[in-house]
């Protein structure tokens, strides 16, 4: 599966509400796991880097099952604009 997610603005300054407040407050980059019952997956999203529309997080292999996808801001949960999961074919993940 293919992971991405949403940046609305594209310009690195994603404003995060989290759950500790509900002002928004610039914030450059956050931790994001990825964690299901056979993975568990820790990056450091980086929005400075970031473009308008949907940005490319990963490629994961996943079982069935349920899968987390957890964003912080100094350790306080965030509200995402969205975030997609894309079945990649057997033959694409054997090309990468």
């Amino acid at each position: 599966w293919q992971l991405d997610f949403h940046d609305p603005w594209g310009l690195g300054d994603y404003p995060v509400r989290t759950d500790l407040n509900q002002e928004d407050q610039p914030s450059r980059t956050f931790p994001l796991t990825i964690r299901a019952d056979d993975l568990s997956v820790a990056l450091e999203y980086d929005q400075a880097t970031s473009s308008l529309g949907w940005n490319w997080i990963g490629e994961y292999f996943l079982s069935d099952g349920t899968v987390d996808v957890l964003l912080e801001h100094e350790g306080v949960n965030v509200h995402a604009d969205a975030i997609r999961w894309t079945p990649i074919s057997d033959m694409n993940l054997e090309a990468n």
